[in-house]
């Protein structure tokens, strides 16, 4: 099962818990209700996807660079 889909069934499931009303009590309330927990893993969850495509644009920009640079080296070498 990957991550996606684990996180639309959470979302599914939300939907069904609360009739599309997913609402945080308190800070704590994820302890105590269900749905509360789910619906902060699943908000974790996407904060950590967007993190991580950041990353990957990072990466992908940076290894772009370094071959410029590795590619210019060897033409003057």
């Amino acid at each position: 099962m990957t991550t996606a889909n684990i996180t639309a069934d959470a979302k599914a499931w939300l939907q069904e818990q609360s009739d599309g009303r997913v609402s945080t009590h308190s800070d704590e309330c994820h302890k105590w209700h269900h749905a509360c927990l789910v619906n902060r893993l699943v908000r974790e969850i996407d904060r950590l996807r967007e993190i991580n495509k950041d990353y990957a644009r990072i990466v992908r920009v940076s290894a772009d660079e370094i071959k410029f640079l590795r590619e210019q080296l060897e033409q003057v070498g």
